[in-house]
């Protein structure tokens, strides 16, 4: 205890125990372990964050590409739906069936209507 208390006077001891020669302790391979362990996980986490920031931005641009082209089938289908939305047709003349345009079958049935509410 004497040697210790004549070492701190010195300034050799710096409170370290006897036979320390002042140098910093040594790190654990447990403390390294998870140091580097910690890094690796950040490092995993943003390469996930990355890859998909990556692919979703490849997905969106494949469906932009995608959309941009003119669908020959859905063109048909559409100028088939407003030629049936805007013509006359006789669809059953026996059974009184005909097509007539939307808008023109709204404006009946509006009529129609305020006829019976007067």
């Amino acid at each position: 205890m004497l040697v210790e208390l004549d070492k701190m006077k010195l300034g050799h001891g710096h409170g370290h125990s006897a036979g320390d020669n002042g140098s910093e302790p040594d790190e654990s391979p447990a403390v390294m372990f998870g140091v580097l362990f910690v890094i690796l996980i950040f490092v995993l986490v943003g390469l996930g964050i990355a890859t998909k920031a990556f692919l979703s931005h490849s997905i969106a641009e494949q469906q932009a590409l995608q959309w941009s082209v003119p669908n020959p089938q859905l063109i048909e289908m559409r100028a088939k739906e407003l030629a049936e939305l805007t013509s006359y047709e006789v669809v059953d003349d026996g059974q009184g069936r005909y097509r007539i345009p939307v808008e023109k079958a709204m404006e009946a049935l509006v009529k129609s209507q305020s006829i019976i509410v007067k």
